[in-house]
């Protein structure tokens, strides 16, 4: 199962008709599309649209028969000095420029394409950074839908719409919908990765012995309980160890420091990676 977020109507309309996807009738504050496996929701313009967007699809995702984790893949165009109009990446780096809040995706997979750094601004600009690409939804889009999945299924991928030589007010519907038309079969093949990857985590999504000893040692609230599934799936997909014995001996007086204790194995394992 994968939920695409897209900004813009023309940016959906290529997605719609390439995956065969329905509108659905029982959305009425956005956009949504679906088909068995893919969710797709029209966010509008800023990160404020579409972390609430995202929020949305969430919601709508959880009351499915679908179980286990889902990737988040949002879509969309971006601005860049250098980049010829028409490249495409996925953000390995993501910068709020508000927040100055960072965020990095983890790509398990090879590569479908290039990458690069990402910063995400409320208005549009005039002077485009060097090293960054720039777009207006995607800080609003990742850290909402890391809530509901992890760091290997949530990523960002962008195409080229405007540079320093051809700037944003040159950008048209019909100029991003062929745009986004253009690099259809790269986004098939990032959809697919995504999937794939998924899917592996899936695999080993039934309940871990681990939980079963975890949950009896310590009393979780019914939150607590997912987060530590969560978790414990990443584990299980990213470490051939038990995650009993990489906790060791330590003291861990309640469930918070025991998730706290975890997302830290975690976070090694991925700056391993």
């Amino acid at each position: 199962m994968i939920n695409l977020v897209v900004a813009l109507a023309c940016e959906a309309k290529p997605l719609i008709q390439a995956y065969s996807l329905k509108k659905s009738s029982t959305m009425a504050v956005f956009p949504l599309y679906v088909s068995a496996d893919m969710l797709l929701i029209v966010s509008g313009v800023g990160k404020i649209n579409a972390a609430a967007a995202t929020a949305v699809l969430a919601t709508f995702a959880a009351n499915l028969p679908t179980q286990g984790l889902i990737a988040w893949l949002n879509i969309g165009v971006a601005g860049h000095r250098n980049r010829a109009i028409g490249d495409e990446f996925l953000a390995l780096k993501l910068v709020d420029g508000e927040t100055k809040n960072a965020y990095y995706p983890t790509w398990l997979e090879k590569l479908p394409c290039q990458t690069d750094n990402l910063l995400t601004v409320s208005k549009a600009i005039d002077n485009l950074p060097d090293d960054y690409a720039v777009d207006m939804e995607a800080s609003g889009f990742y850290p909402i839908a890391l809530k509901y999945s992890c760091v290997e299924l949530v990523h960002i991928y962008k195409v080229i719409s405007d540079n320093a030589k051809d700037d944003y007010r040159n950008i048209s519907a019909a100029s991003v919908k062929n745009l986004i038309n253009e690099r259809l079969n790269t986004i098939k093949k990032v959809v697919s990765q995504l999937v794939l990857v998924c899917n592996s985590m899936n695999r080993a999504s039934e309940i871990p012995e681990s939980y079963q000893q975890l949950a009896k040692q310590y009393h979780l609230t019914a939150t607590q309980q997912a987060q530590l599934k969560r978790s414990l799936l990443q584990w299980n997909a990213l470490s051939k160890d038990c995650i009993i014995s990489a906790l060791g001996t330590a003291k861990l007086k309640d469930a918070r420091q025991l998730l706290t204790a975890i997302n830290k194995l975690l976070a090694n394992l991925e700056i391993k990676y």
